[in-house]
């Protein structure tokens, strides 16, 4: 069980309320608030009353594992001193410790406590917490009380009980208000983004249309076209035949003159000649100024391309979601290149690193196994890291050589998750899958590879929109001889 879980389950939401409320200033409450992007359409987060700031961040620490483990951090900072010495006393003293006096324990000392006691990662430690609890009516007004316990006066108990719920109820109305304004606002951001979407469609439809008219003005251009080649073709032959008569005339007429006959001769051949240059001339003017509108339409079309593609990505940016990942492990790439360290992959470190604050769509490792080695302990480990495995027996061909390896069955699950996907992550060194990266890059996601640099193909590393070495930080050292995944 995790830490986060364990906080979940030893502390309430009115407890933790008072936890928070002990451990941090108004100032440090609104800075903390900040950080983890709680904020308030048109008000100033340090303007607000602590105690709404304190119920936001108890609302999203049980609602988000992120904010959760933000706010432990920042608990375990501002009471350093306290967890130091609860950590370095052993359970008899701390109950010793819990029992001084009211005024000996300082302001705001309670909630430090509680958080102490809670995180402590001994037993005998968290079950001293419901001593504590009795004890919180001599330090709060009673309408204050976070949570209720069996108390030193047995007459008084069912009045806490009530008391106690009370308290209880009213943390739990404030977080469902607080709720309710955060969806509120995103209903009203959600608003916005439609309409803005609907104005980016009709746009684009706009942009459609045009060139669609486009497109049908360039098919009756080029049958235009054809028929000024034709033309073209027609005058050139006559062009030829015509200097085929200046270079070859005929015999004059008889009754007329040689000289007179060639002369009139050459003039006509020499105006008909003029004319079938200026017919030239205008038709190339035509197809150029066709050529040039083709390429425009062109260029258009190429224009509207990424602004389609893209508009899913730019309407997620707007409302400010993270991005989608997808994370794809080859196990025996790893495990072979890790090898070569005397070491083992961390895949929980390797998780966080490849997720950072993004949202996980899937994560699945490849296996391949040898039925003659039991490998049910290693999947059980990928299991409980919530990886998907996907396992394959490895094949023995006739000349008793062994083969075994997933590259089609991962491009396969790639390609299927690519139009839910934002960023692709490929966890693997092997070069036969560039040309599924530059595949995957069309298909809209970017595309990031995890391996390690001495296994990795070059060609690889330069398809990838971003490579990340994997080094030692990332290993798990071991001294004994490293058994074979397959």
């Amino acid at each position: 069980m995790s830490e986060i879980h364990r906080l979940a389950e030893l502390l309430s939401p009115a407890e933790l309320w008072l936890v928070i409320s002990d451990s941090f200033s108004p100032k440090e409450l609104a800075k903390l608030c900040n950080s983890l992007g709680i904020s308030y359409d048109g008000m100033r987060t340090k303007s607000l009353p602590p105690e709404r700031l304190v119920v936001d961040l108890v609302e999203d620490f049980y609602e988000m594992e992120s904010s959760a483990q933000r706010i432990v951090k920042a608990l375990k900072k501002a009471n350093s001193s306290l967890l130091s010495q609860v950590a370095h006393t052993d359970p008899s003293g701390v109950r010793a410790l819990l029992k001084e006096p009211v005024e000996l324990m300082g302001e705001n000392r309670v909630g430090r406590l509680l958080f102490a006691l809670a995180v402590d990662p001994r037993q005998e430690v968290n079950s001293l917490l419901p001593d504590l609890l009795a004890r919180l009516d001599e330090v709060l007004p009673e309408e204050d009380l976070p949570s209720t316990g069996d108390g030193d006066h047995p007459t008084d108990s069912k009045q806490r009980d009530l008391e106690g719920e009370i308290s209880k109820l009213k943390s739990k109305l404030q977080m469902i208000q607080g709720r309710l304004r955060k969806l509120q606002k995103e209903n009203s951001d959600l608003s916005r983004e439609r309409n803005l979407w609907q104005n980016e469609k009709r746009e684009l439809e706009q942009k459609v249309l045009k060139l669609t008219q486009k497109i049908q003005d360039l098919k009756f251009d080029r049958e235009r076209e054809e028929r000024l080649a034709s033309q073209i073709k027609k005058l050139e032959r006559e062009n030829r035949k015509l200097r085929y008569q200046l270079e070859n005339p005929s015999p004059p007429p008889k009754e007329r003159g040689v000289e007179e006959a060639i002369g009139e001769t050459l003039t006509a051949l020499q105006s008909q000649a003029m004319r079938i240059r200026e017919a030239i001339d205008e038709e190339k003017e035509t197809l150029q100024a066709l050529a040039r509108e083709i390429k425009g339409i062109k260029v258009g079309i190429a224009e509207l391309k990424p602004l389609i593609e893209t508009s899913q990505t730019v309407r997620r940016k707007r409302r400010g979601e993270r991005e989608r990942v997808g994370i794809f492990v080859d196990v025996q790439n790893m495990f072979y290149a890790a090898k070569q360290f005397n070491g083992r992959l961390d895949f929980q470190k390797l998780l966080h690193s490849a997720l950072r604050d993004r949202r996980l769509i899937a994560a699945k490792a490849y296996v391949v196994q040898n039925p003659e080695s039991d490998q049910s302990g290693f999947v059980s480990m990928l299991q409980q890291l919530n990886y998907q495995v996907k396992r394959k027996d490895l094949r023995l061909r006739a000349d008793g050589s062994a083969k075994g390896d997933w590259d089609m069955g991962m491009a396969i699950d790639m390609i299927s998750l690519a139009d839910k996907l934002d960023v692709v992550v490929l966890v693997s060194g092997d070069g036969d899958f560039v040309d599924l990266v530059n595949l995957l890059k069309t298909m809209g996601p970017k595309v990031e590879v995890f391996s390690f640099p001495h296994n990795t193909a070059r060609d690889l590393m330069e398809a990838a929109d971003e490579y990340y070495p994997i080094t030692e930080a990332l290993l798990m050292r071991s001294e004994a001889p490293l058994r074979e995944p397959i």
